[in-house]
């Protein structure tokens, strides 16, 4: 995969996050636990359905908490786009 497709990708996960938490998006360390950023289960579901809405393809569930990290999950999408 392709670093600009990687850093696109969390690029967006990272603007989500900071929306969600109302924080700037410059804020979010690609090393921060999404747990840790999205702190309930509300906030999970939500970025879960833009994350799927922004990339167009069902993610499942279990991939927030699989791939842990912002890095980790950004990486992850790359790879499935």
């Amino acid at each position: 995969m392709a670093t600009a497709e990687l850093c696109t990708v969390q690029t967006i996960f990272a603007a989500f996050l900071a929306e969600t938490n109302g924080t700037e998006p410059e804020h979010i360390d690609p090393t921060s636990y999404v747990t840790d950023v999205a702190v309930n289960s509300v906030q999970m579901l939500q970025i879960h359905a833009r994350l799927e809405d922004a990339f167009e393809m069902e993610i499942p569930a279990a991939a927030l908490f699989d791939y842990d990290t912002v890095a980790a999950l950004a990486d992850y999408l790359a790879g499935r786009r």
